[in-house]
């Protein structure tokens, strides 16, 4: 096989996710996001330092995080950003097979289940109105904010302790089945 089909053949096997990390991961750069990208490894460290196993809340966030291989959040003020961000959300789902998680916050929430209703390998949450509302996230306001759970097995109910160790948007928690 020539060098060329190989490559085409690539594509067309990983291109829509490839082409789906790539339109979101361009936001980690953008000078107007704010973003924080968290992955496995700074979760096992955080674990092994400055936890304690024997403390209940440590405990529950322990095997909360376990099942998280990353974690990132884009927020903007900027509505140009805002609205690309928006598209990018909109064309990742439909490229990823999420669903929209049933809420009443107004809100967009996104899932892929791992097999079991309670548990999850994606969790996405995307929310945007530059006219109404703003968001508060690490004590700034913006008017657009994603966030992006990966994981196996991500169990629904321990969603609250993530956001509270982790300092995460609270409208995460907004969400309802």
């Amino acid at each position: 096989m020539n060098r060329s089909s190989f490559f085409l053949g690539l594509n067309l096997l990983f291109g829509g996710y490839l082409m789906a990390q790539t339109t979101l991961n361009a936001f980690e750069k953008d000078e107007a996001v704010s973003s924080m990208i968290l992955k496995k490894p700074l979760f096992e460290i955080m674990t092994k330092a400055g936890l304690d196993a024997s403390n209940p809340k440590d405990l529950k966030f322990i095997n909360a995080i376990d099942a998280i291989d990353s974690i990132r959040v884009f927020a903007t003020r900027n509505k140009d950003v805002s609205m690309a961000l928006k598209a990018s959300v909109d064309h990742y789902v439909s490229q990823n097979g999420l669903t929209m998680a049933n809420n009443t916050s107004g809100h967009q929430f996104y899932k892929k289940y791992a097999g079991e209703k309670e548990n999850i390998n994606e969790f996405m949450m995307f929310s945007d109105d530059i006219n109404r509302a703003t968001f508060c996230w690490n004590k700034k306001r913006f008017n657009a904010i994603f966030v992006q759970l990966n994981g196996t097995n991500i169990r629904t109910e321990n969603l609250w302790v993530i956001v509270e160790k982790l300092a995460l948007p609270e409208e995460l928690l907004l969400w309802n089945e």
